[in-house]
């Protein structure tokens, strides 16, 4: 028994130790990410974290690295957002998530016309089964001059004491968005939040959690009159469910090795951000996700940058290719034999030019090539297909006009759209319904995300 009570004292001495050497001594490390805020992979995934950036107007761009660290850079703007952490596959309630916990440290630079801002944790979601947008703020620390008031919410629900800090509490309630609100009464620039009992002290008081798709780490700040700048930097940020850091363990909604061996390997189902870095190497089956793939042979549906490069068939997605067999790679895949409808830029094989997809071959191949001049050479030549034919513009950049088919972006023609899409979100492909309303026009939902309808 005095064995336990001392392995337990010497457990808590460790804890504390880590705590105050994060807090320390934290720094970016690994591969970083440079995304302006209008990026077309402005929200993703990122080694094993979940990121993304979102603006309303300016000169933004946010930098993320593969150990969760980021850092926020904001100019002109009337209100900016960039975070990490985890984003499940679908809504679920916490009590189907775990305990969840963040820790971070902040590092303000900079800040000037800040009207209002958040640093904390944030997550939101479109189908949390309260009443249409659900959000939550759980703020330590804020950019802006002063704490944020009482404006945060119609409802003050009082003052509590959670995880050992002293928390202000709002509910806000417009029209269909409902907001939760946790404001640490001083700020700190670095530790722990219970983000867990932040929910649990809310559903005390009568504030029902609803389903939640994401748990992030935060960094916003705004000005409803524009103008809005500065940077703020995240050298540790960290997502923990049930004691397992986020997206790497058990709770991780994407497998992130697959198999190394063996007959078959079914690598990852995970979808977009998701998927898997490593697929299944050394043969049988793969069905690998985004990254996935093998270097075996057997078959191959990988997804982005999936293929093998190996015999059998693959119909590897952006990047995938194999080395021999039936190829239907998509975006940079080929092969060096067999047939291949490859796609744009790469696509194609060495073998005689009736192929499908080839770059040797006649323009008029089943997958196209870089010369097509349905679309942007500029959108091709990133690796993405031109769009079919009757194609909506979603989005305009200095790259050309882009569309959406499959869940995934695509040069859509040459010719001025009839609509484009503001702050990185799409057009409405089909809804007319308004959800809300805001400087830019009205905006809908589709596929359980925003979308503008003009």
């Amino acid at each position: 028994m005095k064995f336990f009570k001392v392995a337990s004292f010497l457990l808590s001495l460790s804890t504390v130790a880590l705590a105050q050497d994060f807090c320390n001594n934290a720094s970016h490390s690994g591969e970083k990410l440079e995304l302006a805020s209008d990026s077309p992979n402005r929200k993703g995934r990122h080694g094993n974290f979940d990121y993304e950036v979102w603006a309303d107007g300016g000169n933004n761009s946010a930098t993320f690295y593969t150990d969760g660290s980021f850092s926020c850079k904001f100019s002109n703007t009337k209100d900016y957002l960039c975070r990490t952490g985890v984003q499940f596959s679908s809504p679920r309630y916490p009590s189907e998530i775990g305990k969840i916990k963040a820790e971070y440290k902040v590092v303000k630079q900079n800040a000037q016309n800040v009207g209002y801002s958040y640093v904390g944790v944030y997550g939101w979601t479109l189908s949390s089964g309260i009443n249409g947008v659900f959000e939550f703020y759980i703020v330590d620390n804020w950019l802006s001059q002063f704490r944020p008031g009482d404006w945060v919410g119609n409802e003050k629900k009082g003052d509590f004491t959670i995880d050992g800090g002293q928390y202000t509490v709002y509910k806000n309630v417009n029209g269909n968005l409902t907001q939760y609100f946790s404001l640490r009464t001083s700020p700190r620039t670095c530790g722990t939040i219970d983000v867990t009992a932040h929910f649990d002290q809310w559903e005390k008081i009568g504030m029902k959690m609803g389903k939640i798709t994401e748990v992030k780490v935060l960094g916003e700040a705004g000005n409803t009159g524009g103008g809005c700048s500065g940077t703020v930097d995240f050298p540790y940020a960290k997502i923990y469910i049930n004691g397992d850091l986020a997206n790497t363990g058990v709770n991780s909604d994407n497998d992130s090795s697959g198999n190394s061996e063996g007959v078959f390997s079914f690598g990852n189902f995970g979808g977009n951000g998701g998927g898997n870095t490593g697929g299944g190497n050394g043969g049988g089956f793969n069905f690998g996700g985004n990254g996935g793939g093998n270097t075996g042979g057997g078959f191959n549906f990988g997804g982005n940058g999936g293929g093998n490069t190996g015999g059998g068939f693959n119909f590897g997605g952006n990047g995938g290719g194999n080395g021999g067999g039936f190829n239907f790679g998509g975006n940079g895949g080929g092969n060096t034999g067999g047939f291949n409808f490859g796609g744009n830029t790469g696509g194609g094989n060495t073998a005689p030019p009736s192929n499908g997809g080839g770059n040797t071959a006649p323009p008029s191949n089943g997958g196209g090539n870089s010369s097509s001049n349905r679309c942007s050479a500029k959108i091709v030549q990133q690796g993405y297909k031109c769009c079919k034919s009757g194609c909506s513009v979603q989005y305009v950049d200095s790259d050309g006009y882009w569309g959406v088919e499959n869940d995934q972006w695509c040069g859509c023609g040459n010719e001025a759209p009839k609509c484009v899409g503001k702050q990185g979100y799409p057009c409405c492909k089909s809804t007319k319904d308004v959800v809300y309303r805001d400087a830019d026009g009205n905006w809908g939902v589709e596929s359980d995300d925003w979308c503008y309808i003009g």
